[in-house]
């Protein structure tokens, strides 16, 4: 898949982000992965922190794709989670707040750990 780039400014300056669709080994699922570009390999760094105030704001550009590319591939089924227990985190309390809103769009399934991290 080619890479959605989008271009986020903040105090920081001006910040790379890549959002990417990556097909899966199950047909019509996609791994939904984003982050800043590195620009030494041109890939995506999921790992490295911003820490610039606007994660709604980036939040809501990856929720833009969502849309963009479920035009393009209705049948497709996204997944994503986050690449830490943080972050997972962050984007479940980002995507709570418009929940109501995105039901409304898109079929929302979740996946839970037991206390012992299985799904």
């Amino acid at each position: 898949m080619i890479p959605i780039v989008h271009c986020i400014i903040s105090c920081k300056g001006l910040i790379h982000k890549l959002v990417r669709y990556q097909p899966t080994n199950l047909h019509r699922l996609y791994n939904l992965a984003f982050g800043d570009k590195d620009f030494e390999t041109g890939d995506i760094d999921d790992k490295v922190i911003s820490n610039n105030g606007d994660s709604e704001k980036v939040l809501s550009t990856v929720v833009a794709s969502v849309y963009a590319f479920t035009d393009k591939y209705p049948d497709a089924w996204i997944y994503a989670t986050g690449s830490s227990k943080a972050r997972t985190r962050l984007y479940r309390m980002g995507i709570s707040k418009f929940l109501e809103d995105a039901k409304i769009d898109f079929e929302i399934l979740g996946e839970f750990q037991d206390h012992l991290g299985r799904i």
